[in-house]
This record gives C-alpha cells, sequence and structure tokens, in this order.
C-alpha cells in the first residue's frame, strides 16, 4: 500500500532530486520543478509546501499554480551542461576563498556579494 501510494502521490516530485541529490531547502523547490518538468500541475491548483530543519524551524505555505510557458526550457538541459569540480575546487567554494565564479552566470539572479555583517546582495546579471 505505501509503495501505491508514493508512486501516485510522491514518486513525480523526487524526479530531479533523485538526479541532483540534496540541496536541503533546495530540495522543496526542486519537487515543484520536477512537478513542472512532468507537467501534473493544472492552472489554478493549490500546492502545500513543507519543509522543516533539524529540530529547530519548518515552514509550511501555499501557492496558485499560474500559467506557465513549457517552451522556456528544460532543467534536464540545465543539468546536461553540470561539470565536475575537483576536491580543491569544493573546498574553496565551501570557504568562500574563490575569486571567480567556477560557471559564470547568465540571465539570472547570482550572489555579488557578502558585507560584514553577513547580509548577502544579489544581482541580476543579463
Amino acid at each position: 500500500m505505501f509503495q501505491e501510494a508514493y508512486q501516485a502521490n510522491a514518486r513525480d516530485s523526487t524526479l530531479i532530486s533523485r538526479q541532483v541529490g540534496n540541496i536541503y531547502t533546495g530540495s522543496l523547490y526542486l519537487g515543484l520543478a520536477s512537478l513542472i518538468e512532468k507537467r501534473r500541475l493544472d492552472e489554478g491548483e493549490r500546492l502545500c509546501f513543507g519543509s522543516y530543519g533539524s529540530g529547530c524551524s519548518a515552514m509550511v505555505f501555499s501557492g496558485i499554480v499560474q500559467q506557465r510557458d513549457y517552451s522556456a526550457g528544460s532543467i534536464w538541459e540545465q543539468l546536461e551542461k553540470r561539470r565536475e569540480i575537483s576536491l580543491q575546487e569544493y573546498e574553496a567554494l565551501h570557504q568562500g576563498e574563490g575569486e571567480v565564479s567556477i560557471l559564470a552566470p547568465a540571465e539570472e539572479f547570482a550572489l555579488v556579494g557578502v558585507d560584514g555583517r553577513g547580509y548577502r546582495r544579489y544581482e541580476y546579471i543579463s
């Protein structure tokens, strides 16, 4: 019974996460992207999102599906452009030592700085 319920109600929302892996809170939005890619959402449909942290926080919110232009491209095309990075590159990213982005941003919001108080600043990069 569990497998049937999972297949009917949850499997499609894990499509992209099974390729990308756990990205913590971002996994919630990968679930939404998965449903969009599978065209499982109907305009006007209400969705409920739920996410929890490791014992210290949680959020629940809802949204209503708006009209979507499916011709805008596929997340699969973006995932195909990924490249493996070395351990040294990963460690530099993790420690905030990188001077330039490994993948130059284009047509998206990107982190452009963090001030002395830890506030992040994003800009749209054309």
